[in-house]
């Protein structure tokens, strides 16, 4: 079956542009592009440095967000005291903290805490089993991925992790 004069001629213009664009390569090889060092080959290319790990930037930022849900009308990870009668005098201000999150397993339930001190300029972690208590003297009854229940002056409260926002 012959071409027609129309199917032959694109078939021609295709080929050319084709072998054109490839001979303008192969000329344009050793070629300084712009925007690229001179020399252009691989030796000038470098890995970018990483930048520098800062973990009380990093525990600065976890303790300012709201990283979890927590019981009705409270904020996530804090649950609020009421003052005694008597308050007793307090030496040094209780630290601050909050539910950082849980660790489960079938042999291990704990809940990181995120602390800070007064004067302290970046928090610390601290682990709490259940049946040990909280630094607002509440205790941890039971630790589970979705929820840390503690016992708050006798009442259960249930914080819920991940809730949505």
């Amino acid at each position: 079956m012959a071409l027609g004069f129309r199917y032959t001629g694109v078939s021609i213009a295709v080929g050319l542009m084709s072998a054109a664009g490839f001979a303008l390569g192969w000329w344009q090889e050793g070629a300084v592009r712009p925007g690229s060092p001179a020399g252009g080959g691989p030796e000038a290319w470098a890995l970018p440095k990483s930048a520098a790990e800062d973990f009380a930037r990093d525990v600065k930022i976890l303790t300012a967000r709201k990283l979890f849900g927590a019981a009705a009308g409270q904020t996530p990870g804090v649950i609020s005291v009421l003052p005694s009668a008597a308050p007793a005098p307090v030496a040094a201000p209780p630290p601050r903290w909050r539910i950082g999150g849980v660790v489960t397993s079938p042999d291990i339930q704990y809940v990181v805490l995120l602390m800070q001190q007064a004067g302290e300029p970046a928090g610390h972690l601290e682990i709490r089993r259940p049946g040990e208590k909280l630094p607002d003297g509440s205790t941890v009854r039971s630790v589970d991925p979705g929820a840390v229940t503690v016992d708050h002056d006798g009442k259960l409260v249930t914080i819920k992790m991940f809730a949505p926002n």
